[in-house]
């Protein structure tokens, strides 16, 4: 039997709009060892709140580095190689265009045949898929699991000579969820090959290992944290973080190694809760578990002069449909009845989290009190949330 339940809520109803959702771009930063910026690169993506990961390398044979930029969580997985101004210079899907994870680069001669291949991952809630291509974005083959097939943690990578024999070797780390599984590959016969394999660290750890190599030494650290870090927004208790890539690279070839930093995929709260965060800054909701963001997408809260209301909640209920519908008064110009609408978590009396069919413009305030979300992105945090999932409004 289908239920509903159907509500005179005067402060959800979200003005329609013909506006297109933002297109956002992200930006990151070239600085030289003293610090001073040398450069600001944007770049598009259609949800900027996702991070990029961040690879350095001569894809030709001219000696100038390229940029290779992965796409974050909640955006297809486009690789897209840039010339140090920021021009691009192509792109290419690594996977099939839904699978939104967000993916992890790398470059580096694994082959030995004098030019650099990409390598990619998936990351956190992507399964451990590893994939070459070629310098011009050319497939090597399917790729190969680097772990369980039906692991979802994400696969952090690096490469570079680990034994001074002249060949580069791939590291894989399982991400969050999994245990500090770390297996070293080479590329032999045409394909990769697992060489070695150990826990860096405790096999109960389910934090995630990110694994780096210089000067031919492997490093390896958790890649999430047990306790929270520090704060974007200044609140009472840090919270949750924006991740930065840093990658260090001689770009001009002049023997001084200039920083590139980028954001990267937040991260925050206590592994073992789930959390939403809804940034009326930013008109953002992220979804955090295991200590890392799952998900982070565009809604709308409240637009002047409404309120959304600050401070911590909680989902209070799950409603597949709720009735929106509102009389200010006689042929009052803001009366509305929207009829029923799925997909609907309650944190605050009459305030929702919910599905907006009526207009297309997330990313910028629109309502009178509630969150709206897509309903792609809608189904997603309804069937991820439980009741009691604790709901930070900042």
């Amino acid at each position: 039997m289908k239920w509903f339940l159907s509500f005179c809520l005067g402060i959800c109803f979200l003005f329609p709009s013909l506006t297109l959702a933002n297109i956002h771009s992200i930006s990151f930063s070239i600085s030289d060892q003293e610090g001073n910026v040398l450069q600001t690169i944007d770049y598009a993506m259609e949800n900027w709140a996702g991070g990029i990961s961040l690879a350095v390398a001569d894809l030709g044979w001219d000696g100038v580095p390229e940029l290779i930029v992965g796409n974050g969580v909640h955006n297809e997985p486009r690789v897209s190689i840039l010339r140090q101004d920021g021009s691009v210079i192509g792109s290419f899907l690594a996977y099939a265009a839904h699978m939104g994870s967000g993916i992890f680069v790398e470059a580096c001669d694994l082959t030995g045949d004098g030019v650099n291949e990409i390598i990619t991952s998936a990351q956190y809630g992507g399964g451990p898929h590893v994939r070459l291509f070629t310098n011009y974005g050319h497939a090597m083959g399917p790729g190969f699991f680097a772990y369980d097939a039906s692991f979802r943690g994400g696969t952090n990578i690096t490469c570079g000579d680990m034994d001074e024999d002249g060949q580069m070797e791939l590291v894989t780390g399982a991400g969050p969820t999994g245990g500090p599984h770390v297996k070293i590959w080479s590329w032999q016969k045409g394909q990769m090959t697992l060489e070695q394999e150990f826990f860096s660290s405790d096999v109960n750890d389910t934090r995630g290992v990110s694994v780096r190599i210089e000067n031919g030494k492997l490093l390896t650290s958790p890649q999430t944290q047990k306790q929270n870090y520090q704060a974007v927004v200044v609140t009472d208790e840090p919270s949750w973080s924006i991740s930065q890539e840093i990658l260090f690279a001689d770009l001009d070839q002049n023997g001084s190694v200039e920083t590139l930093t980028a954001p990267g995929r937040p991260m925050g709260y206590p592994e073992d809760q789930k959390h939403i965060v809804i940034d009326l800054s930013t008109q953002q909701l992220y979804a955090f578990e295991s200590g890392i963001v799952a998900n982070t997408f565009p809604i709308s809260a409240a637009k002047w002069p409404w309120t959304t209301p600050v401070g911590q909640h909680e989902v209070l209920a799950k409603l597949p449909w709720v009735d929106y519908t509102w009389n200010y008064g006689v042929e009052n110009p803001n009366n509305y009845s929207l009829g029923l609408v799925p997909w609907n978590l309650r944190i605050y009396p009459h305030i929702y989290i919910h599905y907006a069919y009526w207009h297309n413009n997330f990313g910028n305030p629109m309502s009178h009190g509630c969150i709206n979300a897509s309903l792609a992105d809608m189904m997603w945090i309804y069937d991820w949330a439980s009741v009691g999932t604790l709901v930070d409004v900042l």
